[in-house]
């Protein structure tokens, strides 16, 4: 749906400028109210919280320490402890997308223990399963931007977003 480009693009434009979010989750996507047309008002997602992202002069990304991560949310290499880059953004928004399509999450982690091992090896169930009303396509995006590996998902939100507009 729109919403869910509007996020991609949002964080498409975060990357470019050097930054990485590494905590995408619900508490920080606010809707911001926007066009009224009639008694319907349209809402605009804005990604928060990129207080703890940084860019080095060198133009190579890197992160401060957060300690409170959502382990539901963490992207596998997040959870590994491995060096973390935009496509762990991409994984994260991957993660909201499974959830606001199906009402789940692909993993309910409740340690850091269990979020290593779901994130990095548990198997997903696609979410035209859970919803057999989506398009395939749709279930076939969420289950790229969810892949384990960073080099097997979208490697850009830009080209998440095009994905989307696509179906």
């Amino acid at each position: 749906d729109l919403m869910s480009i509007q996020m991609s693009d949002g964080l498409h434009y975060a990357h470019q400028q050097g930054m990485i979010h590494r905590d995408i989750r619900p508490e920080t996507v606010v809707l911001k109210s926007g066009v009224v047309v009639g008694p319907i008002v349209k809402y605009q997602p804005v990604l928060t919280d990129f207080a703890l992202a940084r860019t080095e002069e060198s133009g190579k990304i890197f992160i401060t320490d957060k300690p409170d991560i959502s382990f539901g949310y963490m992207s596998p290499e997040q959870a590994l402890g491995k060096r973390v880059d935009i496509r762990s953004d991409i994984y994260e928004m991957g993660v909201i997308l499974y959830e606001m399509i199906t009402g789940n999450l692909p993993h309910e982690p409740r340690s850091m223990t269990e979020a290593v091992r779901m994130h990095s090896r548990g198997v997903i169930q696609p979410p035209s399963e859970l919803r057999p009303d989506i398009p395939h396509e749709l279930s076939d995006i969420l289950v790229k931007a969810l892949e384990k590996e960073a080099n097997d998902r979208y490697q850009t939100a830009s080209e998440l977003s095009r994905a989307l507009q696509r179906i």
